[in-house]
C-alpha cells in the first residue's frame, strides 16, 4: 500500500546517508525487495524507485514482474531523471541522529540479566526505534533535505557559523530520537549547543529517566508530526513550499542551479501549488513520458507520479 512503499525508503536512506557523508555518489538498492513476490502495478513500481531516489539511491536492481516493454520504460524513466539530477549534489540541512551506539549496550548479552531489567531494556529500545522511525517518516515528507548521522560522525564534526559539518556535509539542525543520553553523547550535544547549533530532542516516557539534558540548550517535543514539522521549518526553511504537506521532495544543487525531484506516492491525482525560492524561471520534466512543460506555480501529478523541476536555461 502507500504506507508500505514510503516506509521502505527508511533503510536506503540510512545507507545513502553514510555514502553521502563519506563522499560516495552511487548507492544501489534492490528496489523490489519490499514486494516479496507480490504483484505490483507498473506505476507503483516506478514510484518505489523514485521514492528511493529521493532517499538517496541512484542505482537499482529490480525483480518486479515486468513485461519487456515495461522493463524498458522503467529503466528509461529512472535513467532520464538521473541524467539531470546526478549533475547536482543532494542538499541536506537537517541531521537525524541514529542512536545505535546508545542501543548497543542494551542489546548486548548479559546487559539485561533479570527479566525485569530485560523488560526495561526492551521498552527503552522500542521507544528509540519508534521515535527514530517517526522522525524519519516526518522528514521524508517535510520538503527539507536531511541525512542520518551516527555518533562517530557527530563527534568528529566541526562547528562554524551556527552549523556543524562532517567532511562536505553541513547541517543547521540536529534531531535526536528518544534514547538514553549518556555522558559521552551529552558532552557532544553540549558542544554543539554552545556553538549555536539548534537541537530538537524527541521525548518518550520510557526514556525520560535516561535523557538528562541539563546544561544543554535543546528543544524537547513529543512525537507528534505537526510539532516536529513546525520545529524543523522554524529552524530550516524547506527546499520548496508545497500546498500538499505529504509530497516527497529532494533538492540537488550545482554551483549555479538547484533541481528538485518531487514524488506523489499516493494512488490519486493531486494538483499542487509549489513555490520555488529564488524567483528563477523553471520547467517541469516528466521522466516517465519524457516531456517538458512550463512551470507556472502549479503542478498536476497523476497517481504515483514523479517529476523533476529544473531551471529553464
Amino acid at each position: 500500500d502507500e504506507g508500505e512503499i514510503i516506509n521502505w525508503a527508511t533503510g536506503p536512506k540510512l545507507v545513502s546517508s553514510i555514502a553521502g557523508l563519506y563522499g560516495k555518489r552511487r548507492v544501489m538498492s534492490e528496489v523490489s525487495g519490499h514486494m516479496e513476490g507480490a504483484k505490483c502495478s507498473f506505476e507503483k513500481s516506478l514510484c518505489t524507485a523514485f521514492l528511493q531516489y529521493a532517499a538517496g539511491v541512484n542505482v537499482f536492481t529490480s525483480y518486479f514482474s515486468f513485461s519487456e516493454s515495461e522493463g524498458n520504460r522503467f529503466c528509461n524513466a529512472v535513467a532520464r531523471a538521473d541524467a539531470i539530477l546526478s549533475e547536482g549534489t543532494y542538499s541536506a540541512s537537517v541531521a537525524l541522529y541514529y542512536p545505535i551506539r546508545q542501543m548497543r549496550g542494551y542489546a548486548l548479552p548479559g546487559e539485561c540479566g533479570a527479566s525485569s531489567a530485560k523488560e526495561t531494556c526492551d521498552k527503552i529500545m522500542n521507544a528509540a526505534a519508534y521515535t527514530f522511525a517517526f522522525a524519519n517518516r516526518v522528514l521524508l515528507t517535510s520538503q527539507t533535505g536531511y541525512d542520518m548521522i551516527g555518533f562517530d560522525e557527530l563527534s568528529a564534526s566541526k562547528t562554524e557559523n551556527e552549523t556543524f559539518s562532517f567532511r562536505e556535509r553541513k547541517y543547521k539542525l540536529l534531531i535526536v530520537p528518544a534514547c538514553p543520553i549518556d555522558e559521552v553523547l551529552k558532552s557532544e550535544l553540549k558542544r554543539l549547543s554552545e556553538n549555536g547549533i539548534k537541537i530538537v530532542v524527541l521525548t518518550h516516557k520510557e526514556t525520560a529517566a535516561f535523557a538528562d539534558l541539563t546544561d544543554i540548550l535543546a528543544r524537547k517535543i513529543s512525537p507528534v508530526a505537526e510539532d516536529l514539522l513546525a520545529a524543523v521549518k522554524e529552524e530550516v526553511p524547506p527546499d520548496i513550499e508545497c500546498s500538499d504537506k505529504e509530497l516527497v521532495v529532494s533538492a540537488y544543487k550545482t554551483e549555479k542551479y538547484t533541481f528538485y525531484l518531487a514524488v506523489n506516492y499516493r494512488n490519486e491525482t493531486i494538483k499542487e501549488r509549489i513555490a520555488i525560492p529564488g524567483g528563477k524561471t523553471m520547467a517541469v520534466y516528466r521522466p516517465d513520458t519524457d516531456t517538458f512543460q512550463n512551470f507556472n506555480g502549479c503542478v498536476e501529478f497523476s497517481a504515483y507520479e514523479a517529476v523533476v523541476i529544473l531551471p529553464e536555461e
